[in-house]
């Protein structure tokens, strides 16, 4: 692995929302191609890679977790070309699905779920 010439840095918040919006966007897309495929589960699964994506956040800032799953409740909803083909994707759907995707070891799961059913709906700017 590669490290940045100069040791490592912070990502600034700008970038970084840049590369969150990116992968929000993949990982919808990802999900609403399954969907396509085999038709909506019961539980919303975003996936392993956007569960260490998540775990990181939480982490490292839980406000910013808030942010990420509020923009990609927005991706599924409002933004993706798809969205809303498969119905709307509520909250308590997709936080019932975290369980599938986390990290093995992480251990935050009810904490994490509370502060979205908290915050989340102020992030998407409507409730969910």
């Amino acid at each position: 692995m590669t490290q940045p010439q100069g040791g490592s840095r912070p990502i600034p918040i700008r970038v970084r929302r840049i590369l969150q919006g990116g992968f929000i966007a993949s990982s919808a897309d990802r999900l609403l191609y399954g969907w396509r495929q085999r038709g909506r589960p019961r539980h919303v699964n975003p996936g392993g890679l956007a569960g260490e994506v998540i775990a990181y956040l939480w982490a490292d800032d839980p406000d910013e977790a808030m942010v990420f799953l509020a923009g990609f409740l927005a991706e599924l909803n409002l933004h993706h070309p798809d969205a809303g083909t498969f119905g709307t994707v509520g909250l308590d759907e997709l936080l019932d699905g975290l369980g599938l995707c986390m990290p093995p070891g992480f251990d935050e799961l009810d904490a994490l779920c509370a502060k979205a059913r908290q915050d989340v709906p102020s992030h998407y700017g409507s409730p969910i």
